[in-house]
Order: structure tokens, then C-alpha cells, then sequence
């Protein structure tokens, strides 16, 4: 039986070109207008254009004719968990600094998250995301954790609902592994992500099945 899969793509904001933001619905482009910083609406548009020419390659169909649904569960904007109306894709989004990461799979729900290692960056306090059992030995310990916890409240759809307290993870110098959720044991895959010394990443998808992770530069995705 072939094991599970998931792709997961990268891209530098610098690969923006004008072409990416035709790809943008009018909700998007809104969006894309509300942000102040040329930073974050350039990784917004790279993240749509690499999903939906992620998607577009597994349905078959042009990236512009992928619809993304951000609908937020709470509230109703459009800034929640994405999802792809009529496929069975899963997919997440995540980027920091000059990097974008997509998750693209058909497992089960999935997260990402990548965080950008710079020296002045403003970090959480360790109190608010570690408990007793998540010793910080390294420098790099506390990103680690972030990374594997942030991953899994986006794979569960929760995300800032859920302290990070609240998803126990094993070691930051052991293999990555969900020990609880919320204090409930909860079946998932997580993984540490190798994407540079720059970068702490993880990814979790809600399955009980080790995933096969496919790292891919999106650069041919953005070109086509």
C-alpha cells in the first residue's frame, strides 16, 4: 500500500510578479488592500499563487479557476483556516521573513508552520508556550516548540483559540511527536521541517499514518 504523502512548497516573496495577483479574487485583492506593510501583502499574494497552482497541477484546471475558502468559523471574514471547495485536498499556509511555505495533501487536515530565526525578533514568552515536560536547553529550543504547536492548532482548525500550553509536544531535541491536545490524547503526524538554518518549521497532519514529505522549490509552479 502506498504511504500517504504531502507536498510541501517553498517560495521567496521576491518571486512576486503581477501575474500572481490576477490570480486573487476580489476578497483576497480586499484584503491585499488592507495590509499595511509591502511585506505582508507581498507573502499573502505568493501564498495564493502557490496554492492555487499547487492545487490547479492535482485537479487539473487552471490556477485561476481555484477558489479558496478562508471563511473564518467564528466570526465569518476571511482570514480562517483555508480550504479548496470540490477537491479533497488539505492545505495550510504559513510564512515568515522572506519565505513562504503551502502544505498541499489528500491524508487529512493539515498545518504548517515556519518561523524565521533573526536575531532581534520579537518571540513569545517561554511561560506562555512551554509546560514542565518541554525543557529549553538550545538557543534555537523555544522556536522549535512554537513551530510544532502553531502547526498543530492550524492542522485541528483551532489555532489562537487553544494556548499553546495547552498542546504538550515531546522534546525539542527528540523526534517531533504530539504527546496531548488540550489534555486529550489525539492521533497526528508531526514532523520537524528542514528548510535552512534560517528557518525553525513544522508540519502536522491529523493522521495516525507516518506521511511520506515531499519539499519542493515553487519556483516552477510560480513560472507556469
Amino acid at each position: 500500500m502506498k504511504r500517504p504523502e504531502c507536498e510541501v512548497w517553498t517560495a521567496e516573496v521576491a518571486a512576486r510578479r503581477p501575474v500572481h495577483d490576477s490570480l486573487l479574487d476580489e476578497a483576497e485583492l480586499a484584503r491585499v488592500d488592507a495590509m499595511h506593510r509591502p511585506l505582508d501583502r507581498a507573502r499573502f499574494v505568493v501564498g495564493a499563487a502557490v496554492l492555487k497552482c499547487a492545487v490547479a497541477v492535482h485537479a487539473g484546471c487552471p490556477a485561476s479557476s481555484v477558489h479558496v475558502d478562508r471563511r473564518c468559523q467564528t466570526c465569518g471574514g476571511q482570514h480562517g483556516r483555508p480550504r479548496v471547495p470540490g477537491t479533497d485536498l488539505h492545505v495550510s499556509v504559513s510564512h515568515s521573513g522572506p519565505l513562504v511555505v503551502v502544505a498541499l495533501t489528500d491524508a487529512a487536515p493539515v498545518g504548517v508552520d515556519i518561523e524565521y530565526r533573526v536575531t532581534n525578533r520579537l518571540l513569545p514568552a517561554a511561560r506562555d508556550v512551554v509546560t514542565a515536560s518541554e525543557p529549553i536547553v538550545g538557543p534555537g529550543d523555544l522556536l522549535t516548540y512554537w513551530c510544532r504547536k502553531e502547526s498543530v492548532v492550524k492542522a485541528t482548525g483551532d489555532g489562537v483559540r487553544v494556548p499553546l500550553r495547552e498542546v504538550v509536544v515531546s522534546p525539542a531535541d527528540e523526534r517531533a511527536r504530539l504527546v496531548s491536545f488540550r489534555g486529550q490524547p489525539l492521533s497526528a503526524f508531526v514532523t520537524d521541517l528542514d528548510l535552512g538554518a534560517a528557518y525553525a518549521a513544522a508540519l502536522t497532519i491529523l493522521s495516525p499514518d507516518e506521511i511520506t514529505i515531499r519539499i519542493r522549490p515553487a519556483a516552477l509552479l510560480l513560472a507556469g
